[in-house]
């Protein structure tokens, strides 16, 4: 079994685009999603998890794994069929093998 045959999610990465109002401020205006899905795996958070990040990250729902090489930066959003996750944590394996990201659904 390879790493890639575990893969079996494909979700869409989405990032935010900003604009500037008549002061020059930054301003969120809306979210882009690519056009082409990325493999990736959906698990969900275990009780003991979610007792051990509860204080940092409340509404952690799942734990979706990317090929290191993924584009996927902290704060994109990731669709899946209808619904949408925020990135609210990433991270490499010790290897740099993969990348964990820690979302909650919106």
């Amino acid at each position: 079994m390879t790493y890639d045959s575990l893969m079996i999610h494909s979700c869409y990465i989405g990032t935010e685009t900003t604009s500037t109002n008549e002061f020059g401020e930054s301003k969120p205006s809306s979210w882009s999603y690519a056009t082409t899905a990325e493999d990736c795996r959906f698990m969900p958070i275990t009780l003991r998890e979610r007792s051990e990040i509860g204080g940092q990250y409340q509404n952690i729902t799942y734990r979706v794994f990317f090929k290191s090489g993924s584009s996927v930066i902290l704060g994109d959003r990731i669709k899946r069929g209808t619904t949408e996750y925020l990135i609210r944590e990433r991270y490499y394996d010790s290897s740099g093998h993969h990348i964990t990201c820690l979302v909650e659904e919106l």
